[in-house]
């Protein structure tokens, strides 16, 4: 009994944003019913190879955007496609402000501020302040309060 081989294809494209027509670099391209994945290169340009010929789910997934279903039907010869991703964006539910310039023109820290931070520094207290240099925390060692 002889079984015949699928017959397959290889599937390419570019994935842009909706926003600016940018390239989504470094996008998931993938036909996960088939196990099938890509990533999209700089230019935001992909290639899967092996699709079975036939109907197909292509979804693609990147940071900041809405995951893409798109359908299609994968042949041999089939021209490039371009696929266009959608800005998803998230709404903060709360926003606090934790340093605050007073009429005086000086800039009051209040206490709730200093617990979140947990400076062991002044040097760590100075990073509320505007205008402050940012200094990365040594975070292998322990520290007292100076």
């Amino acid at each position: 009994m002889l079984v015949g081989k699928a017959q397959t294809c290889t599937v390419s494209g570019r994935i842009i944003t909706e926003h600016d027509g940018e390239a989504a670099s470094f996008a998931i391209v993938s036909i996960k019913s088939q196990d099938i994945k890509s990533v999209c290169d700089i230019s935001g340009r992909f290639e899967l190879h092996d699709v079975p010929e036939g109907n197909q789910v292509i979804e693609v997934e990147c940071l900041g955007y809405s995951t893409l279903k798109h359908t299609f039907t994968a042949r041999k010869g089939m021209a490039s496609m371009q696929l266009t991703l959608k800005n998803n964006s998230f709404a903060l539910p709360e926003l606090q402000v934790m340093a605050k310039k007073s009429r005086m023109g000086k800039v009051l820290v209040d206490e709730a501020a200093l617990e979140y931070i947990q400076p062991t520094s002044l040097a760590d207290v100075m990073l509320l302040l505007p205008g402050s240099v940012y200094k990365e925390n040594n975070l292998t060692q322990f520290s007292q309060i100076s």
